[in-house]
């Protein structure tokens, strides 16, 4: 309990959460567009943006060993959508890197599917950060900045909120589960799983309805007002032009 509000105060008082979220934000997009414009050839240019993760890591307060973590979560997705790249030319002659028992590796194929996965996982990162790094009502303040509709905003909120609910409806479903049915046949277990399903989605709908009409009923009208004012810094348009030249120096190489 003690290192864990140790790590919130560490984060709290890292120098990239005390930004303006607003500028994390357009330092993101910057960012991510520049890895998508990003060439497979342009291996200097990645390993700088590798470096530059690294420093917004360091600055976060978060120990990398979290990011790792989360990544490892989300990569088998990312692998399971391009691991089939490495098996698909793109016509050019002489590609085949080597061949086992008539399945043949390309090179292009090969390129492509090293260049996506770098790409997904630094996109991913970049995301990890700027939404660790910043608290959810902050975000939301900074993503009406840039217009998004209050809708957007509006379904994002109730989904954050909604999580937590559903991780705790879960919890006590699984405890009823266990309480009650200790030692059971396997197509019994998997009928009362089926019925848990049905019944935990019913309780998600009932839940976001009665979230809903209490919000409405005091006068939630898709604003989301907040005490707390964002305020823009010298380190904020620091982060900002930072973003721009490497977003420039890339549409330079492409």
């Amino acid at each position: 309990m003690i290192s864990t509000l140790m790590e919130r105060k560490t984060v709290k008082l890292a120098i990239l959460t005390r930004l303006d979220p607003r500028s994390k934000i357009l330092f993101t997009f910057l960012y991510i567009f520049s890895v998508l414009m990003l060439k497979p050839d342009h291996i200097s240019l990645f390993l700088l943006f590798v470096i530059i993760l690294a420093v917004m890591i360091f600055f976060s307060g978060f120990p990398a060993l979290y990011f790792i973590h989360k990544i490892l979560r989300i990569y088998p997705m990312i692998f399971l959508i391009t691991f089939l790249l490495p098996f698909n030319s793109d016509g050019i002659k002489q590609d085949v890197l080597f061949t086992v028992e008539n399945i043949s590796i390309y090179k292009s194929g090969l390129i492509r599917f090293i260049d996506f996965n770098l790409k997904y996982i630094l996109i991913i990162l970049s995301t990890l950060i700027l939404t660790g790094s910043t608290p959810f009502n902050q975000l939301v303040k900074g993503l009406e900045f840039i217009k998004l509709p209050n809708w957007f905003l509006s379904v994002l909120f109730f989904m954050f909120r909604l999580i937590y609910h559903l991780a705790e409806e879960m919890e006590k479903m699984h405890i009823a589960y266990q309480s009650r049915y200790i030692s059971l046949p396997y197509y019994i277990k998997i009928k009362t799983l089926a019925k848990m399903v049905g019944v935990y989605f019913i309780r998600i709908i009932e839940r976001s309805e009665r979230t809903y009409f209490t919000m409405i009923s005091r006068g939630f009208s898709g604003q989301f007002p907040s005490i707390s004012k964002l305020n823009w810094q010298l380190n904020d348009t620091i982060l900002v032009s930072i973003g721009f030249i490497f977003t420039i120096t890339t549409i330079m190489w492409y």
